[in-house]
């Protein structure tokens, strides 16, 4: 008998020369970012006046940028494991599931038993999603996350004009209600009592009564959505395979993004 398309075959660890260096130097940026984001957390309360001016500058010159760009490179990284799969004849999608299975389970893990701050399930989630866009044009793939980005910016432009204006429907109020209306009190003090005098075991109790909220989607996954079709998208046109024949588009892009990125981020 012949053997089947993709049996036998296997996609072992990247090569050392196989590597793009481009890309390992802005995960590494990526991780980095993320470390400093999160120290802001992990130091409260703010003690002095240099803390606050710390945290303001992080906020503005980190926060959720660096989230982005380690969006993007997972959505590049399927792109990269996809042709490295078709060039060895391998089955991808069985692979990249049982990838994403892992995924989930070691950020649940990591929510339950150390921080409920994980993202590692939320990306193991889109994740799945992100292979039905695997086989989709450039093109189609800039739509795409054009239109998942232009959807949540549009519900959260609709409610500051309401919440401005309070020419608000009783749909919509509750559905404001429901997204920022803050915890009681009860909640917040039995929460802190549990994170600073509390076992371990309640901490546990108390993220895993959280964790159902948290594995469902929300308006948020469609930024991260989009950040991954745009990785998708980079991968799939080969700019960092080739970076200085991409040159000109880089630049023309940089330049959009301080002036659009810088105008959203002032406002």
């Amino acid at each position: 008998m012949g053997r089947q398309p993709g049996e036998g075959a296997v996609i072992g660890p990247v090569l050392r020369q196989e590597r793009i260096e481009a890309i390992d130097i802005l995960r590494g940026l990526a991780i980095l970012g993320i470390l400093i984001v999160n120290m802001g957390l992990f130091s409260l309360p703010e003690g002095t006046a240099v803390d606050g001016t710390a945290q303001r500058l992080i906020y503005f010159f980190a926060q959720e940028k660096f989230k982005a760009l380690f969006s993007f490179l997972f959505g590049l990284g399927l792109a990269v494991q996809l042709m490295r799969a078709d060039a060895r004849g391998v089955r991808f999608l069985p692979l990249y599931a049982r990838r994403l299975g892992v995924l989930f389970l070691i950020g649940v893990a990591h929510f339950l038993f150390l921080w409920d701050g994980d993202i590692l399930h939320d990306y193991a989630e889109n994740g799945f999603v992100l292979l039905l866009f695997r086989r989709l044009s450039p093109k189609t793939l800039l739509v795409s996350a054009g239109v998942l980005l232009a959807v949540p910016l549009f519900f959260f432009g609709l409610t500051t004009y309401y919440s401005i204006t309070h020419r608000v429907s009783p749909p919509l109020k509750s559905w404001i209600a429901y997204e920022t209306e803050p915890d009681d009190q009860q909640t917040i003090d039995e929460n802190r009592r549990i994170y600073s005098s509390g076992t371990y075991g309640e901490q546990i109790g108390l993220r895993a009564g959280e964790l159902p909220g948290d594995v469902t989607p929300d308006i948020d996954d469609a930024f991260v959505l989009a950040a991954f079709l745009l990785g998708l998208y980079a991968g799939r046109r080969r700019i960092f395979h080739d970076v200085p024949a991409h040159l000109p588009f880089i630049r023309r892009l940089q330049r959009w993004g301080l002036i659009i990125g810088g105008a959203g981020n002032a406002a």
